[in-house]
């Protein structure tokens, strides 16, 4: 957003080529185009579908391994990188990178309801004569 900005601030102000932004900020010729023609402040791009040929045969295999990881307990759950072993021992031959966006949207679309935090208020036990009141102190973050 700060770059769209300044790309606008240096055409309108500065009297600048498209040419001389581009090479001013980095960016391509189209890309100050685009920012130029269009009264948007923010570019995004989404990738429709992927095509994995390689991950294809594996995905069942890597559902069930992310499956199986849900019931464990976050700390004993595998990284990215330890479902990438576990397919390499089965045959898989493919990237990490695609394992690892498989993981992430897998996990994103199968998510449980978020937990939601106890306040520290909630925790807080008072302790007669204890020189610090709830609003005080807070178990770990404490003011003195």
């Amino acid at each position: 957003m700060e770059t769209i900005r300044k790309i606008r601030l240096a055409a309108r102000d500065g009297n600048k080529s498209i040419r001389q932004i581009a090479r001013d900020f980095h960016v391509s010729r189209n890309t100050v185009r685009q920012v130029l023609r269009s009264g948007k402040t923010r570019f995004e791009y989404h990738r429709g579908s992927v095509y994995r040929p390689k991950l294809g045969p594996f995905v069942e295999n890597l559902s069930e391994l992310l499956e199986h990881d849900r019931s464990l307990p976050v700390k004993q759950r595998r990284t990215a990188q330890g479902l990438y072993e576990a397919l390499q021992v089965e045959g898989y031959r493919g990237a990490y990178d695609s394992v690892r966006c498989f993981a992430k949207s897998w996990r994103a679309e199968h998510q449980d309801t978020p937990t939601t935090a106890v306040h520290c208020a909630a925790q807080y036990l008072p302790v007669p004569n204890h020189p610090y009141t709830p609003r005080d102190c807070c178990p770990g973050v404490c003011r003195h």
